[in-house]
């Protein structure tokens, strides 16, 4: 099975078009510096690169806006919203209420597809930043700053160790929802063969749910997902397979050493055959401002080599003789290569990391 991790703009020469490069940089850096109507609005908009030249635009958990630049070369860019480009019904469920603004939503959207010409940049950027604005008024609430929901610190450590990373972090953040393809003519086959590839891993991986000591834990069953919540560089060059958890997740908390060796292992088996396009996918999010120029400094010269996996569980209690915690040593204690498992600590306003203690 060949693998592919090709999350960057396909048949485009960064160097010979570097005024249309200028333009789409200028797009993003627009949309970095929206601040709409919601809670912590400097992390309301993550921006990442998608295979089939696309950028996604994120609010928590959910996509608002996919830009599509396969015609870039050409000039040409295109929109398109799978959720938020029709007016939706209201919702039954009352506790996540939601301002809905879902006609201006609407129009916003139809105006924003009739501009493709790159050279209308401004005016692109006028009704990107319209459109964006009115969908994150009718996001909901679990969606993005739920204290029950991982969306807020999806984008809250994607844009931290991302986009605003520094040299002395110890993660460089370069993706989210991070899955490995497989290069089929029939996309259905390629499908076919990530589901195979991830199987593979998670039935060997899960079968340490079957210890006697877990039995007592309640419904076992639940398989793990594909996607990995973060990958990152670290200041050693690894490759790092990060799996975030909230505070309160605490079934999350202790099978995750788990879902994060299942990453680990999915990119370590692949990583001679990714690795490349890993690097061009970081390369170009520096020219395109979605990483800063400093993190080519992370960008190992010959490839990743380490792949690590570690647990980040996010917004924590200091109780950490709960027995969440104590089972998470537990599961990670009987693996054959445990993981790192660090919690997030808040200091001055500043945010960091320490382990389990």
């Amino acid at each position: 099975m060949s693998a592919r991790y090709d999350r960057f703009i396909e048949n485009y020469d960064f160097t010979k078009n570097g005024d249309t490069t200028a333009k789409i940089a200028k797009l993003v850096d627009a949309i970095k510096k929206l601040r709409p109507a919601c809670k912590d609005p400097e992390y309301a908009y993550d921006i990442h690169l998608r295979e089939k030249s696309e950028i996604m635009v994120y609010h928590g958990g959910t996509c608002l806006l996919v830009i599509n630049l396969s015609r870039l070369s050409n000039g040409q860019i295109s929109f398109k919203s799978k959720s938020y480009e029709k007016e939706r019904d209201k919702p039954k469920d009352k506790k996540c209420p939601e301002l809905f603004k879902g006609k201006e939503c609407v129009e916003a959207f139809a105006l924003l597809k009739t501009v493709r010409n790159v050279e209308n940049m401004e005016l692109i950027i006028e009704r990107v930043s319209k459109f964006l604005n009115y969908a994150v008024s009718t996001v909901s609430d679990k969606f993005y700053h739920n204290n029950h929901s991982e969306g807020y610190w999806s984008s809250k450590l994607s844009i931290d160790y991302g986009r605003n990373w520094t040299p002395d972090d110890e993660w460089l953040i370069i993706d989210r929802e991070a899955v490995i393809g497989f290069n089929q003519t029939i996309e259905k086959k390629a499908s076919e063969e990530k589901t195979e590839f991830y199987n593979a891993i998670k039935q060997v991986v899960e079968s340490t749910k079957k210890n006697q000591k877990f039995s007592a834990w309640g419904d076992l069953s639940k398989s793990f997902g594909d996607e990995l919540d973060f990958l990152a560089i670290g200041r050693e060059g690894q490759l790092l397979c990060i799996e975030l958890k909230h505070g309160n997740n605490t079934s999350g908390i202790y099978w995750g050493p788990l879902q994060a060796t299942v990453y680990q292992e999915a990119f370590e088996k692949k990583i001679s055959e990714i690795s490349k396009s890993i690097l061009v996918m970081v390369q170009q999010k520096i020219e395109l401002g979605l990483l800063p120029p400093a993190a080519c400094e992370r960008i190992p010269a010959d490839g990743f080599k380490v792949v690590k996996g570690i647990l980040a569980v996010a917004d924590t209690s200091d109780n950490l003789k709960s027995e969440c915690w104590q089972r998470a040593y537990m599961v990670n204690g009987l693996l054959e290569r445990p993981v790192s498992m660090v919690r997030s600590l808040t200091k001055s306003g500043n945010m960091g990391w320490k382990s389990f203690p």
